[in-house]
C-alpha cells in the first residue's frame, strides 16, 4: 500500500512538469536560436531534421530526437517570449531612460568646445531612440516638430533652439509629473492597457503614497517618479494574474508592431541592439526577467483557465545575461536552459552587414554590468542572505 501511494505521489511530481515546461535559449546572435525557437513553436509533426539524410550517427541521432519529439510533443506547441519585445516595452513605459539620452545631450549642446561631428553623431543617435516612440503612437513623440528638423540635420547654430525645445519638454514633464494624482495616474494605465469603463482599478492594491508635489525639488520629482514605476509595475502584476488577456494581447500588439516596423525597416538590428544595452544598463538587472515572468505567469493562468491539466509550454527567444539564467532557475524546477552554437564564419554567412554581426558579438561576449547594476544585485543578495 504504501509502495502505492509512493508511486502516486511520483507520478503527480512529473505530471505537474508534463504540464508545465519552462525553456530558456541562449547563444550568439546568429547562432541557430531562432530556428530552435521556429520548430517548438510550430510543433513537430511536420520536422524534418537537418542531418536526417546522413550516412553516419548523425543520422541515428536526429532520427531517435524526431521519433520522441513527434510522439511526446505532436500537439504541444510551445509559446515563444522574446525579450527583445519585453525591452521595447519596458524603454517605452519607462520613459526616464529617453530623458536621461535627451539630458546627456542637452549637457553636451551646452559646452562652448565640442565638435560638430560629436553632436552630428549625438543628434542621430537621439533621433533613433525619438523614432521608437514615433513607432509606437507615444505621448512622448509630440516634442515640437522643429525637434526632429533640428536632430535631422544638426549644425551648431541650432544649439540654442535645440535646448530651449529640450528645457521646455523637461519643464512640461516635470509640471505634468508634479500635478499628476493617483486616480489620474491609474486611468492613464488603464487607458494604456485599454482596460474598459467597467474595470474597477479599486482591485489593485496600492499602498504608495502618490500625491501632487506642491514645492519642485529634483529629488521629490525623482522619488515620485520612482514611484510611479512601483505603481505600473502593481498593475502589471495584477494583469499578469487577473487579467492575463489583456497582458498577453498588449504583449502581442508590441511584438507585432515591432515586426511590422522591421518590415517596413524602420526598425533595425543596430536600434534594438541600442535599446536592449540601454534598458539593461538603466534598470534593476533583474527588471527585464521579472516582466518575462509576468508574461509566463499570465500564459499559465490562460492555459489553467481552458482546463485543469492544459499543459503550457513555453520558451523564452533568447537570453543574454547569466542573471537572467539564474533568476529563472530559482523560480521554476521545470525551467531548462539551452545553449544553441554555430561557427562563427557559419554564422557570418548568414549575414550581409559583417561588422554589424561582429560589433554585436564583442558586445555579447563582454556583458559587463554598470555601477547600478552591481548594486542592484548586491541589494538582492543582501535581502537574501539576510531572509535565511
Amino acid at each position: 500500500m504504501k509502495d502505492l501511494v509512493n508511486k502516486d505521489l511520483v507520478n503527480k511530481i512529473y505530471t505537474l512538469k508534463d504540464n508545465f515546461i519552462l525553456v530558456g535559449l541562449t547563444g550568439k546572435t546568429g547562432s541557430g536560436c531562432s530556428t530552435i525557437s521556429n520548430i517548438l513553436e510550430n510543433g513537430y509533426q511536420d520536422y524534418k531534421a537537418v542531418n536526417e539524410t546522413d550516412k553516419y550517427i548523425q543520422q541515428k541521432k536526429d532520427r531517435i530526437i524526431k521519433n520522441f519529439a513527434s510522439k511526446n510533443f505532436k500537439n504541444k506547441k510551445f509559446y515563444i517570449i522574446k525579450p527583445s519585445t519585453i525591452i521595447m516595452m519596458i524603454f517605452v513605459f519607462e520613459k526616464n531612460i529617453f530623458f536621461n539620452e535627451i539630458e546627456s545631450l542637452m549637457k553636451l549642446l551646452l559646452i562652448d568646445d565640442t565638435k560638430e561631428q560629436e553632436l552630428k553623431i549625438k543628434c542621430q543617435y537621439i533621433l533613433s531612440l525619438y523614432n521608437i516612440f514615433k513607432i509606437f503612437n507615444s505621448k512622448e513623440s509630440n516634442f515640437k516638430e522643429e525637434f526632429e528638423d533640428l536632430l535631422s540635420d544638426f549644425q551648431n547654430k541650432n544649439k540654442i533652439k535645440l535646448i530651449e525645445i529640450i528645457k521646455e519638454k523637461k519643464t512640461q514633464y516635470e509640471k505634468s509629473l508634479k500635478n499628476q494624482s493617483l486616480d489620474k495616474l491609474k486611468n492613464d494605465i488603464g487607458s494604456l492597457f485599454e482596460l474598459d469603463d467597467k474595470f474597477d482599478n479599486s482591485q489593485i492594491k496600492i499602498t504608495h503614497k502618490y500625491k501632487k508635489i506642491k514645492k519642485v525639488t529634483r529629488k521629490k520629482i525623482k522619488n515620485k517618479f520612482q514611484l510611479k514605476i512601483k505603481i505600473m509595475n502593481t498593475f502589471l502584476e495584477y494583469l499578469a494574474k487577473n487579467e492575463n488577456k489583456k497582458f498577453i494581447d498588449l504583449y502581442e500588439k508590441y511584438h507585432t508592431m515591432i515586426q511590422t516596423a522591421r518590415l517596413e525597416k524602420k526598425l533595425t538590428i543596430e536600434t534594438l541592439q541600442v535599446v536592449g544595452d540601454l534598458v539593461r544598463s538603466q534598470v534593476d538587472i533583474f527588471k527585464l526577467p521579472n516582466y518575462i515572468n509576468l508574461m509566463v505567469k499570465a500564459l499559465r493562468a490562460k492555459a489553467k483557465a481552458k482546463t485543469k491539466d492544459a499543459h503550457c509550454y513555453i520558451a523564452i527567444y533568447s537570453l543574454k545575461n547569466p542573471f537572467e539564467i539564474v533568476f529563472f532557475k530559482e523560480r521554476y524546477s521545470a525551467y531548462y536552459t539551452f545553449s544553441v552554437h554555430s561557427k562563427d564564419e557559419i554564422i557570418y554567412s548568414r549575414f550581409s552587414n559583417l561588422d554589424e554581426i561582429k560589433e554585436i558579438h564583442r558586445k555579447e561576449m563582454y556583458q559587463y554590468n554598470t555601477e547600478k547594476q552591481k548594486d542592484s544585485l548586491k541589494l538582492k543578495l543582501t535581502l537574501r542572505t539576510h531572509n535565511k
